[in-house]
């Protein structure tokens, strides 16, 4: 199911005209908060390569990586591979330190004079490597994105195609203020809270302790 016929769906379910211009808001918060908090199969992603740039050592994990060409936010970095640019020969992988770390460990690599990057450390949403390297080196990232939101009535996602449902329940999860038939609103919440419990069990990496996982709150 593509963006546009998410849309009309939600819309056919509201039967309310004055809340058709709020459909969009809302399905963008629930396709955001499904995927908030937890780590899911289908994120599994190689960024495509970021070339070096000489004058920083930092870069934005929301804004400066691509699957694709469509920027794309990286939400988990399992490995961040450092290449030659003319032949894509893997120099480095570069170590994880953490941020306390960091500010000694680019001493020791200032001994060894190399050119391409070595070690990288997180902070938020940014991480920081050294040395900056050159042109002559691309990163790739490989890790774990954050799905873009549609922008076209035509888009589609693995959300989308797989689970359609769980989006368009958000949706209406949302419109609960705005409706008088309390009835129907408890049905569409103890809808959404089913089918996010099935998405759960089927797409999640993290092992859980035991119970039923609740489903996230749209407010």
């Amino acid at each position: 199911m593509n963006y546009g016929e998410l849309k009309n769906l939600v819309k056919q379910y509201l039967h309310r005209e004055d809340l058709t211009d709020y459909i969009p808001s809302w399905l963008e918060w629930a396709h955001g908060i499904i995927q908030k908090n937890k780590i899911f199969r289908y994120q599994q992603a190689e960024f495509d390569a970021k070339v070096l740039d000489s004058s920083t050592y930092e870069y934005d994990l929301d804004s400066d990586f691509k699957i694709s060409s469509t920027t794309t936010k990286c939400k988990r970095i399992a490995h961040i591979l450092i290449e030659q640019v003319s032949d894509n020969t893997r120099v480095s992988e570069l170590e994880k330190k953490e941020y306390p770390y960091f500010e000694e460990a680019k001493g020791k690599i200032d001994n060894k004079g190399t050119e391409y990057p070595l070690i990288y450390t997180r902070w938020h949403n940014k991480i920081r490597i050294y040395p900056a390297g050159s042109s002559d080196y691309q990163m790739i990232i490989l890790g774990y994105r954050e799905l873009p939101f549609y922008t076209a009535d035509n888009d589609e996602d693995y959300l989308s195609i797989n689970y359609p449902q769980l989006l368009v329940l958000g949706a209406l999860s949302y419109a609960e203020p705005f409706i008088k038939d309390e009835q129907r609103a408890q049905y569409w919440m103890a809808m959404y809270r089913n089918h996010y419990q099935i998405y759960l069990e089927e797409e999640s990496l993290i092992t859980k302790s035991g119970g039923t996982a609740s489903a996230p709150t749209m407010w």
